[in-house]
């Protein structure tokens, strides 16, 4: 949890540096990629997907770890996020930039949440 401020302060500065950039050409690309994803056929649209979620199925794999005791397992939580992460741009790339915000902001609601509940309770470390 200690790293999820950053990480929204990075995404905030983000979004806000490219909502005010002067530059059109970052939304000129970003119009054009989204015209040629109206031109592309459903299938190929869902194999893009599909190749992304695999690929990031495999590195939140690497991110869990599993420690000599056999019930203690780490790192579900961050595979998880990772996996969202890429689901919420996913859906920000097919210009669904509502429905990411607002599934970026109930994970981050839920992380927030049960993290305050672990500590509440002595759970985990």
């Amino acid at each position: 949890m200690s790293g999820q401020p950053s990480y929204l302060g990075v995404a905030v500065a983000g979004w806000v540096a490219a909502l005010k950039s002067s530059d059109s050409l970052e939304r000129r690309l970003a119009a054009h990629a989204l015209a040629e994803i109206g031109r592309m056929a459903p299938e190929a649209v869902s194999r893009i997907i599909q190749g992304i979620m695999a690929g990031i199925g495999f590195l939140g794999g690497g991110a869990i770890l599993k420690d000599n005791d056999e019930r203690h397992v780490r790192g579900l939580t961050t595979a998880a996020s990772i996996w969202l992460t890429a689901a919420v741009g996913v859906l920000a790339g097919y210009g669904s930039g509502l429905s990411a915000i607002l599934t970026a902001g109930l994970a981050i609601g839920i992380l927030a949440g049960l993290g305050w509940l672990e500590r509440a309770e002595g759970i985990g470390k």
